[in-house]
């Protein structure tokens, strides 16, 4: 187990069981962190573990007892909206193969959800649903679509149940950030920030449900791990905000997550 697997094991022990510390949690800070570990991981060829960082913000922003959903910044407005409603017009309705017991599965499963005009390429997964107490897979690709080139990716975690049925976003006020309410209870959090001064661009949306179900996927133009590639593709994200929001919040997740082993 490497140094950022222990600190997410740690941390989602301590999340889910509510062991959280008092006053505002440090958002910006811990995003900026994932960004950064996300980034040297991949441009190094070793990326497998800036999705953990990922899923560890995720469980942060969501299981921060006693705050409130804020107003989405005016940097924000330029983003797509994050509502499900755009989920029949921007992804695709092929047939939908069975829920997943493996990574290989879950590749299938993804690949059956993207748009159809994206090319798909260097497959790539993990499996950490073994030897942690958070119970996850995670599936990439690289995908182009004639005007660019980007790193598609889905993460989908068990871990324990909400202890009240209830999850509270912390305050998603930084630039590019948005939260919303789904009627199960469940926040989805929308994040696409600007391009990074090096180039690298990572649009996220991540689903946390009362039921411990945390489902994070991901668009951008850093290289994937299957890739190559060591440097950022120049163009943007190719899903948009809508796009990303309606796969999160696709119920087929649900069902993954629910094929995992419990969270220990």
């Amino acid at each position: 187990m490497t140094e950022d697997d222990g600190r997410m094991s740690h941390a989602l022990h301590a999340l889910t069981d509510r062991q959280v510390p008092t006053g505002p949690v440090p958002l910006a800070q811990l995003l900026r962190r994932g960004r950064r570990a996300r980034r040297l991981r991949t441009l190094t060829g070793t990326a497998a573990g800036a999705g953990g960082l990922a899923l560890v913000c995720a469980a942060t922003l969501a299981l921060v007892p006693g705050t409130t959903v804020q107003p989405p910044p005016p940097s924000a407005a330029r983003s797509a909206p994050a509502t499900p409603s755009a989920a029949p017009s921007v992804v695709a309705t092929t047939a939908t193969p069975p829920v997943p017991a493996s990574t290989a599965q879950l590749l299938e499963l993804l690949r059956s959800k993207l748009p159809t005009n994206l090319q798909l390429s260097n497959p790539w997964q993990l499996d950490r649903t073994s030897g942690f107490p958070f119970k996850q897979l995670t599936a990439a690709y690289t995908a182009s679509d004639g005007t660019g080139t980007g790193t598609v990716r889905i993460e989908v975690g068990r871990t324990r149940p909400s202890a009240d049925g209830t999850v509270r976003p912390a305050p998603c006020d930084i630039p590019g950030c948005t939260v919303t309410t789904q009627p199960d209870g469940a926040f989805l959090t929308l994040y696409l920030p600007p391009r990074a001064a090096g180039g690298e661009q990572d649009w996220q949306a991540t689903l946390l449900r009362p039921d411990g179900t945390l489902v994070l996927i991901s668009a951008g133009n850093i290289p994937g791990p299957g890739s190559d590639r060591k440097t950022p593709y120049p163009n943007p994200p190719l899903l948009t905000g809508a796009q990303l929001s309606a796969l999160a919040l696709d119920p087929v997740w649900g069902q993954v997550a629910a094929a995992l082993p419990a969270a220990s």
